[in-house]
């Protein structure tokens, strides 16, 4: 005879799975939560960085218009006044209202908005008035600004908002890339000429870009790129340029290198003069760039030579005849809204910022 199977109750193992079932269940929800927590943080974090990214070169770019309207000073000298800062930090507290943050306006306080130098080798900043080259702008998005953002996981852990934060640094530095027809008079200037001056346009600014006399004019006249480098060339560029039928090529610090002419370029004096009568202002004046090329002395260069950098000069007189024919010219310091990249500072600035840190 075949006996039951004895009874076997399964009520308590029911209960154990539901109890798992319920744990799984709410550790998938906290680690869903966790994970648009921190989708979310960072998603907020990238915002706050571009937001704060677009304000700083706001401010540097509202800085490079200071300079410029401020004539020929030096950037890397000039104190800003409380009313010209007022003027960017405007500028940059506008650029923030524009843009918003998880859905809500942000805002960037006074306080938040540091004035400076920025070093590029270390990637430091040093906040200073005197001589400000670039901005540093710190956003918070907390309590103490423009609210702090709610998580998923606050009724848990306590923690219901978290705060972000970000900073960006942006400058304006000296040009290193000029595009065609910014550099019409084909003269260079040596980097022995700036040595040991505190700033380009400092000090005694005065240069004979050329001279009879026996004083060496730490300059020399070349044809571009353009082969061969010798004076009748030089003649051809010069009228071109004056009858406005050729443009002058672009120029980048650290790869381009031009074309000098060893002797005398006499010959091309009443040429330069022609030029120059074509282009001066009322005052006499004609203001040009001019490239900056390798060496560690004044001596006449012959051949290619690289040029490391861009400076800006107002040539005040030519004399192509008479016994002391010369062309004079003082070293001035200048901001541009055009050009590219950066280059050893040789008093030229670019306008357009560039971020940094």
């Amino acid at each position: 005879m075949t006996l039951p199977p004895p009874y076997q109750d399964h009520n308590g193992e029911r209960g154990s799975f539901t109890l798992l079932a319920a744990g799984a269940f709410v550790g998938l929800l906290g680690f869903l939560a966790l994970v648009i927590d921190v989708g979310n943080l960072l998603v907020t974090r990238r915002q706050l960085q571009n937001v704060a990214d677009t304000v700083a070169a706001a401010g540097s770019r509202e800085l490079g218009r200071v300079y410029t309207e401020l004539g020929d000073i030096d950037p890397g000298r000039h104190p800003l006044t409380t009313w010209e800062k007022a003027r960017i930090n405007l500028v940059v507290e506008e650029f923030a209202r524009l843009n918003e943050v998880a859905g809500h306006a942000v805002s960037v306080a006074p306080g938040d908005v540091a004035f400076g130098r920025w070093d590029s080798a270390s990637r430091t900043f040093t906040a200073t008035d005197v001589g400000a080259t670039g901005l540093r702008v710190a956003m918070r998005y907390d309590s103490s600004a423009d609210g702090a953002i709610g998580t998923f996981l606050g009724s848990v852990t306590g923690a219901d908002k978290f705060k972000v934060s970000a900073a960006a640094g942006t400058e304006i530095g000296p040009v290193g890339k000029l595009p065609a027809g910014k550099m019409d008079l084909p003269v260079a200037i040596s980097e022995a000429w700036f040595a040991g001056k505190e700033s380009a346009c400092s000090g005694d600014t005065e240069i004979k870009l050329y001279s009879t006399e026996e004083e060496e004019s730490c300059s020399a006249w070349h044809t571009y790129r353009w082969w061969p480098a010798y004076t009748p060339l030089l003649r051809f560029l010069l009228v071109e340029f004056e009858r406005e039928r050729l443009l002058s090529p672009k120029v980048e610090a650290g790869r381009t290198a031009f074309r000098f002419i060893h002797g005398s370029v006499e010959s091309a004096l009443p040429d330069i003069e022609a030029l120059y009568d074509a282009r001066k202002d009322e005052e006499g004046e004609w203001e040009v760039h001019i490239p900056v090329y390798a060496s560690a002395d004044c001596e006449s260069p012959e051949g290619p030579r690289t040029i490391v950098g861009i400076a800006t000069a107002v040539v005040t007189e030519v004399r192509s005849t008479g016994e002391d024919k010369e062309v004079r010219a003082k070293i001035v310091c200048d901001v541009v809204d055009y050009g590219h990249g950066s280059a050893p500072n040789f008093g030229t600035y670019l306008a357009i910022p560039r971020l940094v840190g």
